[in-house]
């Protein structure tokens, strides 16, 4: 499933890090300080310089910029696929100290009102967690600040052609790693940029946001299904390698969705259980980190289920359980 370029772009304190991917457009590999270990960035070259796909966030990241910047490469803007803050946490330092426009898409400038006002309120994805019986969320969770905490240059919209360098791509929007996630594909090269919405060596964590009436789960199925679509000789990832099959990819995802949703229904076929006490069942004692992404995946499976009729929930004593129905 993996190209093999990518299994050549790991950071191990080089500066080479440009792998060409295609002719005018290349891979950078940015380091992170957590079990990912790199962000994969993306230049593309066009008559007035480069365009940038995602940023990275640490110092570190910065470091390779700007030694990419010293043989003269010329950054003529940035574009964001979603507002997490590998993908965008230079944003503000590529516009500040470089002097590049920045662009995000109209879905990002929601998500960042509703980022902005969860620090305000507090967080209703910590209510949700204790809801369903699962740990409090970490005061770094809930306190730290957003980095996508500036104003945009300007701004794209599902179905928009976009210029990224000499090439032209249709921008997806594709909701359920983030509300705002967008994929990026052009139809000559057949080429789509999937960042985390698809990655070749983990399935990508589904975001939960603890907003009255979601359903990341089934959003995610949906822009599954629609980016298998398209006819695409490689995928350029947020993380970890590229995929040169595309729609396989996306068949095992789906597939070992699928068969956690079966081991839930099976769990909850004789009794009412909570979130917390399925992820007790499922899953080995993690660190923090880990423990809350797999309680996250819990409960968006179970409102998955829910949504498709296939578990009841009721609330006892401030928890919400939930049981298979027939």
């Amino acid at each position: 499933m993996k190209n093999k370029i990518a299994k050549k772009s790991r950071y191990f304190g080089r500066l080479e890090m440009l792998n060409k991917i295609v002719k005018g457009i290349y891979q950078v590999v940015l380091p992170l300080p957590y079990s990912l270990q790199s962000v994969n960035s993306y230049l593309l070259e066009g008559e007035n310089g480069y365009t940038v796909i995602d940023t990275g966030d640490t110092i570190e990241s910065i470091n390779v910029w700007e030694q990419l910047r010293k043989p003269g490469i010329v950054i003529e803007k940035v574009i964001l696929t979603h507002t997490h803050p590998d993908h965008c946490g230079l944003a503000c330092w590529f516009q500040e100290e470089l002097q590049v426009p920045v662009i995000v898409s109209n879905y990002s400038i929601i998500e960042l009102e509703r980022i902005k006002q969860r620090y305000l309120d507090g967080s209703p994805l910590n209510d949700l967690f204790l809801k369903h019986g699962g740990p409090k969320l970490p005061k770094a969770v809930l306190s730290s600040p957003s980095p996508f905490d500036f104003l945009p240059d300007s701004i794209y919209q599902h179905g928009e052609t976009i210029k990224f360098g000499n090439d032209s791509f249709e921008a997806i929007w594709t909701p359920g790693h983030a509300k705002d996630q967008f994929c990026f594909y052009n139809p000559e090269l057949q080429i789509m940029m999937v960042s985390d919405h698809v990655l070749a060596d983990i399935s990508p964590m589904i975001e939960l946001r603890g907003e009255e009436g979601e359903n990341p789960l089934q959003d995610y199925f949906t822009s599954l299904d629609l980016i298998k679509t398209y006819p695409v000789k490689v995928a350029l990832t947020g993380h970890g390698g590229l995929i040169d099959d595309l729609q396989a990819r996306i068949d095992e995802i789906q597939a070992r969705h699928q068969h956690r949703l079966n081991q839930m229904l099976d769990i909850l076929s004789n009794d009412a259980l909570s979130a917390a006490q399925i992820s007790e069942m499922i899953y080995k004692k993690q660190n923090q980190r880990f423990q809350i992404e797999q309680f996250m995946a819990i409960i968006t499976r179970l409102l998955y289920l829910e949504s498709i009729g296939k578990v009841n929930s009721k609330q006892q004593n401030g928890k919400v359980y939930y049981q298979a129905i027939g």
